[in-house]
């Protein structure tokens, strides 16, 4: 057995070295949320999208990438100032940066998102129809938002605004405001291609 253990390390030690696998995107997780279904389903969505990501917390530091993800915020505190200002900054530099919402907004709220809000209501379920797709959902809080500068991409039945694109600099800000992650997260089939939320 020790001889075979040699063999097969003197193999692998011949082998070339691998190149690092290159991440096009980021998904940064913030306080207050249940991270494992929300990473996990922020990775597989954008896997879904053709993308490459790494997934870091917002207390750690956050790589160079030219797309972002701030999956489903949460409460009023979801980031420190550090992890936000490095995200806008790299935004105002020409990223891309969506932000999904759960329960929380973020500070600056009108000048990063070019929306306003008029207050929040409960929950509930909703649709939207995005690309000739109509799109069910559910509202954790529903945000009463409209917009100021963005351009609105989607808006539920009551007109509210629930998708919307900013630009702040060089770059883009896309805020969905309801968690993508966590309705997908919860429904059976809902990874399928066909399915509307890979629309979004």
């Amino acid at each position: 057995v020790g001889d075979e253990l040699k063999r097969l390390g003197n193999i692998i030690d011949e082998l070339p070295e691998l190149s690092e696998k290159v991440r096009d995107s980021v998904i940064v997780l913030s306080h207050d949320q249940d991270q494992w279904p929300i990473a996990a389903t922020s990775f597989i969505l954008a896997k879904r999208a053709g993308l490459t990501p790494s997934i870091v917390s917002c207390n750690r530091e956050i790589p160079q990438a030219p797309i972002y993800i701030l999956p489903s915020i949460t409460g009023w505190a979801s980031l420190h100032k550090e992890a936000y200002d490095t995200l806008i900054e790299r935004v105002k530099d020409g990223a891309t940066l969506l932000i999904t919402v759960h329960s929380g907004l973020i500070c600056e709220f009108e000048k990063v998102t070019g929306l306003r809000s008029d207050g929040m209501s409960a929950g509930g379920k909703g649709t939207v129809n995005i690309d000739g797709k109509v799109l069910p959902f559910e509202y954790s809080k529903k945000f009463h938002l409209s917009s100021l500068s963005a351009k609105v991409l989607a808006s539920d039945e009551d007109g509210n605004v629930v998708f919307a694109e900013n630009t702040l600099g060089k770059g883009k800000i896309y805020f969905l405001g309801f968690s993508l992650e966590s309705f997908v997260w919860s429904r059976q089939g809902a990874y399928e291609p066909e399915m509307p939320q890979y629309h979004i």
